[in-house]
């Protein structure tokens, strides 16, 4: 199978930007993303296929720069492949939890590790969500690393499905690194319409990405506010003086 995404690496004069591959030869870390966004899709196809499945080459598209409304966050990406092994068991631990679990829920969380630390062995918030538990019936979906692309890829093959829930939350975004803020914002709504859309009897309660890094005007934590002043938008409720 003939797979061929160079191009992505060059702008539309055909240039090599020494902000992916500062050497100009070897890809940072920008342009590792960039492959696994590349390859991921081409594997999910190949594990998908039966063994006398022929699978199209990935062919070189017309020359362009790299989008992340494209290529990045948005796009469903599976995990494999650019996770480590220890989410890839988690990914197994959740389905195999909802097939074990309760047919409703009360609260299905949605998010990274901010998320995943509120069950995580050793995570800070595990005490409190073992006493929240005792009253409230809970799915902890929040994955370590987790970014939208992956989140979306999650939802939409198999973590939505064979239970109802009354209420969602989610809050994820800060690992996508806010270099594209429209699109990391369309991902999250996507991440809201996928539940409204599989789940119509749920409310959803959409949290912004928390602050990071110490100083209020680093770079990060200012991407981040401006993802959140896009997404409360998402919000059909009301919101008290």
């Amino acid at each position: 199978i003939w797979c061929d995404f160079s191009d992505k690496f060059l702008d539309a004069q055909g240039r090599l930007s020494r902000e992916i591959f500062p050497d100009l030869l070897h890809p940072n870390a920008l342009g590792y993303e960039m492959w696994a966004g590349a390859v991921v899709p081409l594997l999910d196809r190949i594990f998908a296929a039966g063994p006398n499945d022929a699978i199209a080459s990935v062919w070189p598209s017309l020359p362009c720069t790299y989008s992340f409304d494209d290529c990045y966050a948005t796009r469903p990406t599976s995990a494999y492949g650019v996770i480590g092994w220890w989410n890839r068991g988690q990914l197994l631990e959740k389905r195999n939890e909802i097939v074990d679990g309760p047919d409703e829920y009360d609260i299905v969380m949605v998010g990274d590790s901010i998320t995943h630390r509120w069950e995580r062995k050793g995570g800070e918030g595990r005490e409190l969500f073992a006493e929240l538990k005792k009253t409230y019936s809970i799915l902890n979906l929040g994955t370590g690393g987790d970014q939208t692309q992956y989140a979306i890829w999650r939802l939409e093959n198999g973590e939505l499905e064979g239970y109802t829930a009354k209420m969602f939350t989610v809050m994820i975004g800060t690992n996508n690194g806010g270099r594209d803020e429209a699109s990391i914002a369309e991902a999250i709504r996507r991440i809201v319409g996928l539940i409204r859309e599989r789940h119509p009897e749920s409310k959803i309660v959409l949290m912004p990405i928390f602050p990071r890094n110490a100083k209020p005007d680093d770079a990060a934590r200012a991407a981040n506010n401006r993802i959140n002043a896009i997404i409360e938008d998402l919000a059909d409720g009301w919101f008290a003086d």
